[in-house]
């Protein structure tokens, strides 16, 4: 299948922990203060650093998101006007050729959002003219949603029945948009489900020198259960490793599929 290559980076603890609390996402990571303890205040590294060597080495043309990484799993969404008229032209991908051919843009910002809960209207370049938000969704989305998307003119590619089809999906970003090389920071569920599908081609780790623990807390990778022959374990092959001064470990490892083990 024809799709962009997929690399996961993520900080996280010794014991696979993304976050230090469950229900932390990027605008309300400030709910544990750390302020008082400053040996635990910086654990998760020098984040910046670590980004901007990723960066760097994979050059990516999108960064994609799930929709765990703005909004909690439970939180309350805005409310939008019904929509009662036809709404067959709706679940029908939405790609306006003046972002999509826009010259100043260079990357996007894609957001997995099957549910359609991500409603702030947010687009990208209000803080980065190189960038644009792209949705990514499902036809289980109220049309109320896909109606409030067109209105602010934010792209988005549609497919799946009760939760994005993510082969598809990439499958379009491919083709549609000629996306190549994407970078997600979305442990969890996301990297989960990709891992599960064979759709992630390499995972980057900076490991830190602390325990977390908690039975609710993000894990790398949150996903089903082996099932095997049908699901089996994702076998991984080391590219490199390096030792910071800090005692973490910044790790790489190539994802070898296991599309030939499930034919």
């Amino acid at each position: 299948m024809d799709r962009p290559k997929i690399y996961v980076y993520v900080t996280a603890s010794l014991d696979g922990r993304i976050s230090l609390a469950p229900n932390l996402t990027l605008s309300n990571a400030d709910k544990i203060n750390l302020d008082k303890y400053p040996r635990f205040f910086n654990l998760f590294g020098d984040w910046k650093a670590f980004e901007d060597e990723i960066k760097e080495i994979y050059r990516p043309d999108t960064f994609m998101e799930g929709s765990n990484m703005v909004m909690f799993e439970g939180q309350e969404i805005e409310s939008l006007p019904k929509y009662n008229e036809n709404s067959e032209y709706l679940y029908q991908d939405y790609l306006p050729i003046e972002i999509v051919k826009h010259p100043k843009r260079k990357f996007w910002l894609a957001i997995v959002d099957g549910k359609g809960r991500i409603r702030y209207g947010y687009k990208g370049n209000e803080d980065n003219e190189q960038s644009h938000i792209l949705h990514l969704v499902s036809h289980n989305v109220a049309p109320e949603y896909l109606v409030f998307l067109q209105k602010n003119r934010i792209p988005y590619l549609i497919s799946g029945k009760e939760r994005v089809d993510l082969k598809k999906i990439l499958s379009k970003m491919y083709h549609k948009l000629n996306i190549k090389s994407i970078l997600t920071t979305s442990a969890g569920k996301l990297s989960g489900a990709l891992i599960r599908e064979d759709l992630l081609d390499e995972i980057i780790v900076l490991i830190n020198p602390v325990i977390i623990g908690g039975f609710k807390t993000p894990i790398l990778f949150a996903s089903p259960e082996l099932n095997p022959p049908t699901i089996l374990p994702s076998k991984l092959k080391l590219i490199s490793s390096k030792v910071n001064d800090d005692d973490s470990i910044l790790v790489r490892y190539k994802v070898i599929s296991n599309s030939h083990l499930h034919s």
